[in-house]
């Protein structure tokens, strides 16, 4: 959306298709902060599914929001939304026709979680005025949820009847004077005349336009597929069948649906509704079929066209499957990012991979049936039309041709500026003096902070010791990782990469850094399958109990391979009971009793001869960490991670001392020190001075803002000794803030430091970190572009949005 310039700011209701699992919500999280902070201040989100509200008090411990009112609404078992323009059946799509009611006592537990996870999802959204008493979201305990929902949710979207046209000269033929009063007719009420004369809404105004039916119909897999063909997708919204509930929401008794047994807390009261006795059929239908399910053959596609009755003639069906979706590239400004990068540094930047679909659409397909694609817009009024022009239908593409329009102005902009490349011999870094580690790979898959932009998405950072073996560690996993990753190495290559990986490492709870797991750790499971190896998963131990409760829902996930491991297994500082102030019990369950079965088990497998942690200046459960790989019997590497933190001096002389990588955290530019300090995040000067304290031999600065897409400036001079007013001297254990020790105060350069600006879709060895400055120059260029295409794409977009001033008449002049 951020790519395609999508606004969001009048968001009001998000409808979730399918089974309610990550790959179904999992972008939910990250799209609500993102809509909180353009200004929505109150959003519905809505599935079939009764565990919608559960799902979302599961995010308790990594989103908060202040500024917006979120309602997770269980429109279970065919209940009805009425908004302002619409109304949305909920369809709940069964793979069980014989699933059994709850019984009386599950009814009143499953009551009982509900309402518990209600008031979880308030405390994590309070509205203004709000009375949040001390006990805070993250300290509540969500119950186990009674009983598995595998419904996918589908839905009949009806818009609204329009009222007719009022016609002005019916109006005059019966006497209705100007004004005011013809607005109450086209409110659809009567009016008296001043001489008694009664005129209706139906003697001036034209015939009501029904809306037309919009079905999003969502079958996950081939079990799913008698269930669909049984529903009743052109009923009547009527009063009879759709009771009301307070507000908008209308809640309906049950229908005769057998696929979707009724729950006894459904209400029956009746209500008048504007629908009553309106059965459309549908003018467009979104097909979402599951890999199982065959599009163009079998029982779904023979009720698809033999189902003459139940759609308009010439109603649209959008197919998406699996099969018939081509893997394209979406970001385009990252993908012409990645080839003028690729163009000055060929060896540390991959060419993005983009493919066709597995398969064709079958030929003689009725025209009216066609694939979906994103960005595809149907309009629905005045007339029902299909537009386009933004879809992304394209999967591989020309990349030699991309590149010659790409490269081709920027080349003579390098020759302008006498920074050309072109001719110079072939550069080859020299190995590095420690040859045990000339093969250690760093691929940083995501480098920026916060929230996705066009051209960096967030952090995430591939450490592949011995590439090949099973011997990678992948730091933090913001969301969308696996997706680039895939992008830089395709399906097969990497299923490879997955299959190297041991530790899964998590810094903290923020979402920008681990939305991404979920999807990353199905994916892991999938590569490795048939395989008894494990993933250690090592984090914030409330992550693990995070992962605890969503499993309930992902039943692609299975805590039977994932091994979790507390970062505060390896802490070195004060103790953890007494620094957090937590109850024994909450300790045992997730920390003490789980984490050291794994601890020792983690470092023997994965062979590590140490591992340390710190905390982190930055958040609660937040950390620094190092880990030290044996790789021969006199031969180690040693990784040191910052994750988001202020410069510490335990963690750059007691945790990563004489690390031989060291990856910090740069959010800020260099004179944005009381920024970064009151944000509890590192200036780019701060993080290189860390790298000095901590006599690391190669370094690679990453996490950085995405507030503006310009180069990082690693040259200019940063005050290393800025603290706020309200930072203390210390840290979380007693410890310094850097620097406190040797009276300087000021940086410049960094032709003392072997150190790289991370970029998404880097790889770098060891041996190429200290050259990527060597054409720094060029890079400054290419940014400044960037730069200035943004700035015109911005003064664009505020032009557009500017009203539409109307001309004065040139009368009188």
């Amino acid at each position: 959306m951020t790519q395609s310039k999508i606004k969001m700011g009048k968001f009001t209701n998000i409808f979730l298709t399918g089974n309610l699992n990550w790959e179904r919500m999992g972008g939910l999280p990250g799209l609500l902060l993102t809509i909180a902070d353009q200004g929505v201040k109150s959003i519905n989100v809505h599935s079939s599914n009764e565990h919608i509200g559960w799902a979302c008090a599961a995010w308790r411990h990594f989103i908060f929001r202040q500024n917006i009112d979120l309602n997770p609404n269980s429109l279970a078992v065919n209940r009805l939304f009425e908004d302002k323009y619409f109304y949305a059946l909920a369809i709940a799509i069964s793979k069980d026709k014989d699933a059994a009611p709850l019984t009386e006592e599950q009814e009143k537990e499953h009551e009982k979680v509900n309402d518990a996870a209600k008031n979880i999802v308030k405390r994590m959204f309070p509205r203004p005025g709000d009375k949040v008493d001390s006990k805070d979201a993250t300290s509540l305990k969500l119950n186990d949820i009674v009983s598995p929902d595998t419904t996918s949710s589908s839905y009949i979207i009806q818009i609204k009847q329009t009222r007719g046209r009022f016609n002005v000269e019916k109006a005059n033929k019966l006497g209705v004077p100007k004004g005011s009063i013809r607005s109450v007719l086209s409110r659809g009420e009567p009016i008296t005349l001043e001489d008694g004369t009664v005129v209706t809404p139906d003697q001036v105004l034209e015939p009501t336009i029904n809306g037309p039916r919009v079905l999003v119909i969502d079958c996950p897999g081939a079990e799913y597929v008698d269930s669909v063909l049984s529903q009743d997708w052109v009923q009547s919204l009527s009063p009879a069948k759709h009771p009301k509930q307070t507000g908008k929401l209308l809640r309906s008794s049950a229908l005769d649906n057998s696929a979707s047994p009724p729950l006894k807390r459904q209400r029956t009261d009746n209500i008048d509704s504007p629908y009553d006795g309106l059965s459309e059929k549908p003018a467009v239908v979104y097909h979402f079929l599951g890999k199982s399910v065959n599009p163009f053959e079998g029982p779904y596609f023979d009720w698809l066209l033999k189902s003459k009755d139940l759609f308009k003639e010439d109603c649209m069906h959008f197919i998406q499957h699996p099969d018939y979706a081509p893997d394209g590239i979406t970001f385009d400004s990252a993908a012409l990012l990645n080839i003028k990068l690729r163009y000055l540094y060929p060896d540390n930047f991959r060419v993005l991979q983009a493919c066709d679909a597995v398969k064709q659409m079958p030929a003689n397909i009725p025209e009216n049936i066609r694939l979906g694609y994103g960005f595809g817009v149907v309009s629905l009024e005045p007339a029902v039309q299909y537009d386009g022009r933004r879809e992304r239908s394209s999967g591989a593409v020309d990349m030699a041709e991309i590149e010659e329009l790409t490269l081709s102005p920027l080349k003579a902009k390098l020759v302008e500026a006498n920074l050309s490349i072109e001719g110079e011999p072939t550069f080859v870094p020299p190995e590095i003096p420690e040859t045990h580690l000339k093969d250690v790979e760093v691929i940083t898959i995501g480098t920026g902070s916060a929230l996705p932009s066009k051209y960096r998405n967030v952090v995430s950072t591939l450490v592949r010791v011995k590439p090949g073996e099973r011997k990678s560690i992948l730091f933090d996993c913001g969301e969308a990782t696996i997706g680039n990753l895939r992008r830089l190495f395709g399906v097969d290559e990497s299923i490879k990469v997955l299959r190297e990986l041991q530790i899964l490492y998590l810094s903290h709870l923020h979402a920008d850094h681990h939305l991404g797991a979920i999807s990353f750790i199905r994916h892991w499971l999938e590569a490795n399958e048939g395989s008894d190896a494990p993933l250690y998963v090592m984090g914030p131990w409330k992550y693990f109990q995070f992962l605890h409760e969503w499993t309930q829902l992902e039943e692609a996930v299975s805590m039977g391979r994932i091994k979790f491991v507390d970062n505060e297994s390896f802490i070195i500082g004060s103790s953890f009971l007494a620094d957090n102030n937590r109850k024994i019990d909450e300790i045992e369950r997730f920390a003490i009793t789980d984490s050291p079965s794994f601890f020792y088990e983690m470092k023997e497998k994965v062979g590590l001869s140490d591992v340390r942690t710190c905390k982190a200046k930055h958040c609660d459960l937040a950390y620094c960490v190092s880990f030290t790989f044996d790789l021969s019997e006199n031969q180690k590497f040693q990784v040191a991670y910052s994750g988001d933190t202020r410069p510490t001096n335990m963690f750059a002389f007691k945790v990563g001392q004489g690390a031989d990588l060291l990856i910090h955290e740069a959010t800020h530019e260099n004179g944005l020190e009381k920024e970064a300090a009151k944000k509890r995040h590192t200036t780019i000067g701060q993080a290189l001075d860390v790298a000095r304290k901590m006599n690391a031999k190669y370094t690679i600065l990453t996490h950085f803002s995405q507030r503006y897409p310009k180069l990082p400036n690693i040259e200019s001079t940063s005050d290393t000794s800025y603290m706020s007013e309200n930072e203390s001297t210390s840290d979380y254990e007693g410890e310094s803030l850097i620097p406190l020790d040797n009276g300087r105060t000021s940086v410049t350069g960094t032709d003392d430091l072997k150190v790289a600006l991370a970029f998404d879709g880097m790889g770098v060895k060891l041996k190429d970190i200290e050259h990527q400055k060597r054409r720094y120059e060029q890079l400054k260029l290419f940014f400044a572009e960037v730069a200035e295409e943004e700035s015109k794409e911005e003064q664009e977009d505020q032009e557009q949005a500017k009203p539409a001033t109307k001309k004065k008449s040139g009368k009188g002049k």
